[in-house]
């Protein structure tokens, strides 16, 4: 235990990098497909609006950086795992979004003879995105 619940101190960030640590070594034990910041805020043992508010200050930068490193993993899990299939291909584009991933269609216009109208375009684009600390 680090404490009463919500102290901001040296023991709360070490308890941030062993959920990091232990997310590599085993996975977290098996009970996290991939890491969260919902996982990371239960494991240290603060509320997600307590989360929040500390991201926002500037002497408490070590834990904004926690935040970071737990979203490259995740963004790494997904991508890799989508790609060979482990996860599914729906959910992971969904999660994939909070990354700045963004899958767009266009359809094809026709005139009435079926002529197109426009090219057929698929497009999927990478988009930067929002930095977690704004």
């Amino acid at each position: 235990m680090v404490g009463r619940i919500g102290k901001y101190n040296k023991k709360l960030l070490a308890k941030c990098q062993e959920y990091i640590d232990k997310w590599v070594e085993d996975k977290h034990g098996g009970t996290e497909v991939i890491p969260t910041l919902v996982g990371l805020q239960l494991y240290i043992g603060i509320s997600e609006t307590l989360y929040y508010d500390w991201m926002k200050h500037e002497r408490k930068k070590p834990f904004l950086e926690f935040t970071r490193r737990v979203m490259q993993m995740q963004k790494k899990e997904l991508s890799n795992k989508g790609i060979t299939g482990e996860f599914n291909p729906n959910i992971t584009k969904l999660l994939l979004t909070k990354h700045g991933f963004v899958d767009k269609k266009e359809q094809k216009l026709t005139d009435g003879d079926g002529n197109a109208l426009v090219p057929a375009v698929i497009k999927v684009e990478y988009v930067d995105p929002k930095p977690i600390d704004e």
